[in-house]
């Protein structure tokens, strides 16, 4: 396989206002075991584990939570209805963000990325319709 990265995306900790107004706002990775975290299960395993970078290095914290899903979207719709803090890709919630539907908090604690690729069979060029939607993806900008 040939693989062709097309975008990537910080992860950011958020939750809507009404559960910072009820539950309080983290300050630090380690304030995350008073709070109820909404956590992605995927092949058998709950992704209860978040990271983040400090000036000591990677931190990692065991998260809990009554909520987890298989869907990003239910994890997602779960915390703009002010359940829980969830961990989402930046190009995921940026509009709620912008619209003050969810909050950022532990912006200073930097998490780890996800990036997009696209990929092709060597020796195989790629469908005609293909090839120019993904330069458009990677020039569109959708790196944040």
């Amino acid at each position: 396989m040939i693989a062709r990265k097309i975008a990537s995306t910080k992860r950011v900790v958020c939750a809507a206002p009404s559960y910072f107004a009820a539950r309080g706002t983290p300050t630090r990775p380690a304030d995350l075991a008073d709070h109820e975290c909404l956590r992605l299960a995927r092949r058998h395993r709950l992704h209860d584990r978040w990271r983040f970078r400090a000036e000591s290095g990677v931190e990692e914290i065991k998260v809990g939570g009554h909520f987890s899903s298989g869907s990003g979207d239910v994890l997602h719709a779960w915390a703009l209805e002010g359940r829980g803090l969830s961990l989402e890709a930046l190009w995921d919630v940026a509009e709620d963000l912008q619209a003050g539907r969810l909050v950022e908090c532990l912006a200073d604690y930097w998490c780890d990325s996800i990036d997009l690729f696209a990929a092709f069979l060597p020796g195989r060029p790629a469908p005609p319709r293909i090839r120019p939607f993904v330069d458009f993806i990677a020039s569109a900008g959708l790196s944040s």
